[in-house]
């Protein structure tokens, strides 16, 4: 078997998240920025979408207040960014990012494997432009994006 038709399936993406995903995908033109956070039921594998003030897609909010919101020092997270950005050059730029929220200290294996297969499924289902990780939830910041981002 070819190494690069294997696919990991521990999770499941529903019909309706995938839904949200790819109108998620398909946003431009947007003031500020875009998210999406996405979690794992443990129990039953289930990819399911956080919410803030009950929206999916969280419109022209922080990273760091997200990251209030919705991050726990110690629970992993597969995040969906789409910033405005300005490049060097005075154009406006809308990369999808894909950012991985995996606590240092996280000793889960099992839990860690469900996050790694989500991540191969974002970048299957939607093709990200950039993919991070971090690690240290004080660091999911604007500025630390945009510091990875080199703009």
């Amino acid at each position: 078997m070819n190494s690069e038709t294997i696919s990991l399936n521990i999770v499941n993406v529903d019909e309706e998240v995938a839904s949200v995903m790819n109108k998620f995908k398909r946003l431009r033109k947007i003031d500020s920025s875009a998210t999406i956070v996405l979690s794992i039921n443990n129990e039953t594998n289930d990819v399911h979408l956080d919410q803030i003030d009950g929206e999916s897609i969280i419109m022209d909010r922080s990273l760091e207040d997200i990251a209030e919101e919705l991050v726990a020092e110690y629970l992993p997270k597969q995040m969906l960014r789409i910033p405005h950005v300005k490049t060097k050059d005075n154009r406006s730029s809308f990369p999808l990012c894909n950012i991985w929220y995996c606590p240092q200290n996280m000793a889960n294996a099992e839990l860690n494997m469900k996050y790694t297969s989500l991540r191969h499924k974002i970048i299957e289902m939607l093709n990200p432009q950039k993919l991070y990780q971090v690690s240290n939830h004080e660091e999911l910041t604007d500025e630390w994006l945009a510091e990875e981002m080199d703009m």
